[in-house]
């Protein structure tokens, strides 16, 4: 996960937090990388300690930090990024789910490329905005 993926949710976090919309069980997550850095509760300098212990006790290497390849969700969503430039008329691409919205964002950041991307509820609250619904009489 990206740092900025990571920073959006931790702020969508923050956001539902206040509004009380969460389990008591990510709020203790939360509170948890606040004190430590870390949602399980363990700062990074006990964890590596752990790790080390654990290489010793079994003689298997515990990589840390290891740059890995592309993954292979990365390498599929630059195929379809390929595939919706080819349009060339599209200047944006909507979303209907705010899950879906984050996955694209985090393709769009990993591949370093561009596109308007709109949520289905931005177009959705725009029209009821315009356009109330009547309470039923």
């Amino acid at each position: 996960m990206t740092n900025a993926a990571i920073t959006t949710l931790l702020n969508q976090t923050d956001s539902n937090i206040a509004a009380d919309i969460v389990p008591d069980g990510l709020k203790q997550a939360r509170a948890k990388v606040d004190r430590t850095s870390s949602p399980m509760g363990v700062p990074p300098k006990t964890l590596l300690a752990r790790i080390r212990q654990q290489e010793e006790d079994t003689g298997v290497k515990i990589p840390v930090d290891v740059q890995r390849p592309e993954k292979p969700r990365t390498k599929a969503f630059g195929v379809k990024l390929d595939q919706i430039e080819k349009l060339a008329s599209v200047d944006a691409v909507v979303i209907p789910c705010a899950n879906g919205l984050g996955l694209f964002e985090n393709g769009l950041f990993d591949l370093n490329r561009e596109l308007e991307i709109i949520g289905l509820g931005v177009p959705v609250a725009e029209t009821l905005a315009d356009d109330p619904p009547k309470a039923a009489e």
